[in-house]
Parts: structure tokens; sequence; C-alpha cells
């Protein structure tokens, strides 16, 4: 039997169990005769408690050193990934229940749409949210909403109601706070600015 073993990815020392059950079973042998030779009840208590003073000496000597044992930062850890981690199944649910959420309802349109409004609206919480969009997509919530609405943008722009509306209403109406937040989103994800994308489109 090895010495060692791995509990939830934590390697631990065992070999002092195994010296803890000799010691134990020494003990015991030990006793025995001298408690027949003593005879008598405060004799007993006394090697009895001997026993459990020694044990519990040892135990606490050998615990000290086992530091995975006490480590918060692998209790953290293993507390994270076992919070972090959703069945593959459960998560292509989420994942096709967002993305029917965002192209029927558009919520992004908002200029206020954040996580706790995507929550609310698809029955999936704010932490499993964020991990299938950090997971899955490898990517933030604002990235991920931001691709909509440069989509968005971009639907309009090339169509024939670009003339009738200025290029701020267009972010304004896609979910974007500020012109230069359209324009600098919008550059990003099509290195185009707005002006230059929809100059595409003109006869």
């Amino acid at each position: 039997m090895s010495d060692k073993v791995t509990v939830n990815n934590v390697q631990l020392d065992i070999s002092w169990l195994k010296t803890y059950l000799i010691m134990n079973i020494s003990f015991i042998l030990l006793s025995a005769p001298l408690c027949f030779y003593f005879a008598n009840e405060r004799a007993n208590i006394i090697i009895g408690e001997i026993g459990m003073n020694i044990q519990f000496v040892y135990i606490f000597f050998k615990s000290a050193f086992q530091k995975n044992i006490f480590s918060t930062e692998s209790i953290s850890k293993l507390k994270n990934e076992s919070v972090l981690k959703i069945d593959d199944q459960i998560a292509d649910d989420y994942m096709l229940k967002l993305q029917s959420l965002m192209l029927s309802s558009k919520p992004y349109l908002k200029e206020d749409c954040n996580l706790q409004t995507i929550s609310e609206l698809t029955g999936i919480s704010v932490h499993q949210l964020s991990n299938i969009l950090n997971g899955r997509l490898k990517k933030s919530f604002t990235e991920f909403v931001n691709e909509y609405r440069i989509n968005e943008s971009k639907a309009i722009l090339s169509s024939n109601l670009s003339e009738k509306i200025t290029l701020e209403a267009v972010g304004f109406d896609c979910g974007f706070g500020s012109k230069s937040n359209f324009n600098k989103t919008f550059k990003k994800h099509t290195n185009l600015t707005p002006s230059e994308f929809r100059q595409q489109f003109k006869a």
C-alpha cells in the first residue's frame, strides 16, 4: 500500500497513520498485562489516560506537519472548482437558451443590459452565466453583448434606413451609452469606423 494518497487533487502522506495503528496495537499489548497485574480501577484509568495522551500528542504533531490538510489555498481552490463546474449537457442547454434570448428579445439593445438582467430573463444564475461565457466562449459579458450590438449596428448601417439616421443615433439604438464608445467598439470589431462602414453601401 502506498504511503501517499490523492484526495481531490491534494496529495496526502498517510505513513503516519500506519505508525499510529502500530503504536496503538503495541500499547494495547503492553498495557493489558499491567491492567491484570494491578487489577484495580484506579490503575486502569491511569493507564487509559496515558494511552489517550500519547495518541493526542502524536496526532497533534503529525497533523501540524501535514500542511495540505489545513491548506486554506487548497480548500479554496477545490471549492471554486466544484462550484464552477457545470455538466456539459446542462451547459449546452444554457447556451441554447442564452442565444435564443439574445436573438428573439434582443436585451442588448438596452444600455443597462447586464448579467443580472440576463440571469432574470433566462433563469440561469449569474455565476453560471459568467462561467459559460468565460469557459465556453472565452469572453467577458461585455464582449459577448457588444458582439450582438455591433452586428445590429452593421445591419442598420448597411440598410436603406442608414441615410435617415445619424451615427450617434445608431449607437444609442444598439445599446451603446456614448458615441465614442460606439466608435471605439465598432472599429475594434470591424477595423472600420461606423462612417467608413456605411460609406461602403452608398450607391
